[in-house]
Protein backbone atom coordinates (compact mmCIF):
# COMPACT_ATOMS: atom_id res chain seq x y z
CA UNK A 1 0.00 0.00 0.00
CA UNK A 2 2.73 2.44 1.01
CA UNK A 3 4.74 1.57 -2.10
CA UNK A 4 1.76 2.40 -4.33
CA UNK A 5 1.18 5.74 -2.62
CA UNK A 6 4.86 6.64 -2.78
CA UNK A 7 5.32 5.68 -6.41
CA UNK A 8 2.11 7.50 -7.37
CA UNK A 9 3.31 10.64 -5.60
CA UNK A 10 6.77 10.48 -7.13
CA UNK A 11 5.41 9.83 -10.61
CA UNK A 12 3.43 13.06 -10.44
CA UNK A 13 6.63 15.02 -9.81
CA UNK A 14 8.20 16.83 -12.76
CA UNK A 15 11.71 15.54 -12.31
CA UNK A 16 13.46 12.19 -12.18
CA UNK A 17 13.27 10.53 -8.81
CA UNK A 18 15.41 7.70 -7.68
CA UNK A 19 14.54 7.07 -4.05
CA UNK A 20 15.99 4.50 -1.70
CA UNK A 21 13.98 3.92 1.46
CA UNK A 22 15.51 0.93 3.28
CA UNK A 23 14.27 2.14 6.69
CA UNK A 24 10.61 1.73 5.64
CA UNK A 25 11.01 -1.91 4.70
CA UNK A 26 12.32 -5.09 6.37
CA UNK A 27 16.09 -5.55 6.32
CA UNK A 28 17.44 -7.16 3.19
CA UNK A 29 14.68 -5.63 1.05
CA UNK A 30 16.18 -2.69 -0.81
CA UNK A 31 13.37 -0.51 -2.09
CA UNK A 32 14.65 1.35 -5.12
CA UNK A 33 12.14 3.23 -7.21
CA UNK A 34 13.16 4.58 -10.58
CA UNK A 35 10.47 6.90 -11.82
CA UNK A 36 10.59 8.19 -15.37
CA UNK A 37 9.85 11.84 -15.88
CA UNK A 38 6.17 12.44 -16.51
CA UNK A 39 6.87 15.31 -18.88
CA UNK A 40 9.81 15.32 -21.29
CA UNK A 41 12.08 18.32 -21.38
CA UNK A 42 14.64 19.89 -19.14
CA UNK A 43 16.95 18.18 -16.72
CA UNK A 44 17.42 19.70 -13.30
CA UNK A 45 20.67 21.32 -14.45
CA UNK A 46 18.94 22.89 -17.45
CA UNK A 47 16.17 24.25 -15.23
CA UNK A 48 18.83 25.80 -12.99
CA UNK A 49 20.45 27.43 -16.03
CA UNK A 50 17.07 28.75 -17.17
CA UNK A 51 16.38 30.15 -13.71
CA UNK A 52 19.78 31.89 -13.63
CA UNK A 53 19.24 33.29 -17.13
CA UNK A 54 15.98 34.91 -16.01
CA UNK A 55 17.30 36.41 -12.76
CA UNK A 56 17.88 40.14 -12.42
CA UNK A 57 21.29 41.68 -11.74
CA UNK A 58 20.25 42.27 -8.13
CA UNK A 59 19.21 38.63 -7.69
CA UNK A 60 22.46 37.46 -9.27
CA UNK A 61 24.54 39.67 -6.98
CA UNK A 62 22.60 38.40 -3.97
CA UNK A 63 23.11 34.77 -5.00
CA UNK A 64 26.85 35.27 -5.57
CA UNK A 65 27.17 37.14 -2.27
CA UNK A 66 25.47 34.24 -0.44
CA UNK A 67 27.80 31.76 -2.13
CA UNK A 68 30.86 33.81 -1.16
CA UNK A 69 29.66 34.12 2.43
CA UNK A 70 29.11 30.35 2.70
CA UNK A 71 32.61 29.78 1.34
CA UNK A 72 34.09 32.17 3.89
CA UNK A 73 32.22 30.44 6.72
CA UNK A 74 33.39 27.05 5.52
CA UNK A 75 37.01 28.23 5.34
CA UNK A 76 36.76 29.85 8.80
CA UNK A 77 35.72 26.49 10.30
CA UNK A 78 38.44 24.41 8.64
CA UNK A 79 41.53 23.26 10.52
CA UNK A 80 45.09 24.14 9.54
CA UNK A 81 45.54 20.64 8.13
CA UNK A 82 42.39 20.95 6.00
CA UNK A 83 43.53 24.37 4.77
CA UNK A 84 46.95 23.03 3.79
CA UNK A 85 45.34 20.11 1.96
CA UNK A 86 42.93 22.44 0.10
CA UNK A 87 45.80 24.71 -0.97
CA UNK A 88 47.91 21.72 -2.04
CA UNK A 89 45.06 20.43 -4.21
CA UNK A 90 44.63 23.89 -5.73
CA UNK A 91 48.35 23.98 -6.53
CA UNK A 92 48.24 20.53 -8.13
CA UNK A 93 45.26 21.52 -10.25
CA UNK A 94 46.95 24.69 -11.47
CA UNK A 95 50.14 22.78 -12.35
CA UNK A 96 48.08 20.21 -14.22
CA UNK A 97 46.20 22.96 -16.06
CA UNK A 98 49.46 24.63 -17.05
CA UNK A 99 50.89 21.29 -18.21
CA UNK A 100 47.79 20.58 -20.30
CA UNK A 101 47.84 24.07 -21.79
CA UNK A 102 51.52 23.71 -22.58
CA UNK A 103 50.93 20.34 -24.27
CA UNK A 104 48.02 21.76 -26.25
CA UNK A 105 50.00 24.83 -27.23
CA UNK A 106 52.95 22.62 -28.20
CA UNK A 107 50.72 20.57 -30.49
CA UNK A 108 49.26 23.70 -32.03
CA UNK A 109 52.68 25.27 -32.53
CA UNK A 110 54.02 22.05 -34.05
CA UNK A 111 51.06 21.93 -36.45
CA UNK A 112 51.53 25.52 -37.59
CA UNK A 113 55.31 25.14 -37.76
CA UNK A 114 55.02 22.07 -39.98
CA UNK A 115 52.41 23.81 -42.12
CA UNK A 116 54.62 26.86 -42.55
CA UNK A 117 57.60 24.70 -43.54
CA UNK A 118 55.41 22.87 -46.07
CA UNK A 119 54.10 26.15 -47.53
CA UNK A 120 57.54 27.75 -47.69
CA UNK A 121 58.98 24.60 -49.36
CA UNK A 122 56.25 24.79 -51.99
CA UNK A 123 56.93 28.49 -52.54
CA UNK A 124 60.66 27.78 -52.98
CA UNK A 125 59.92 24.95 -55.42
CA UNK A 126 57.56 27.20 -57.36
CA UNK A 127 60.11 30.02 -57.49
CA UNK A 128 62.84 27.60 -58.61
CA UNK A 129 60.67 26.13 -61.35
CA UNK A 130 59.68 29.60 -62.57
CA UNK A 131 63.32 30.66 -62.55
CA UNK A 132 64.31 27.49 -64.40
CA UNK A 133 66.63 26.31 -61.65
Amino acid sequence: MFEQLLSSYLFKREYWACVTLPHFFPSGNDALFEIARATPGHTMAQRGQDRRAEETEEQRNSRLSDMAQRGQERRAEETEEQRNRRLAVMGQRSQQRRAEETEEQRKENTFWGERNVYVSDNICKKNKSEAGI
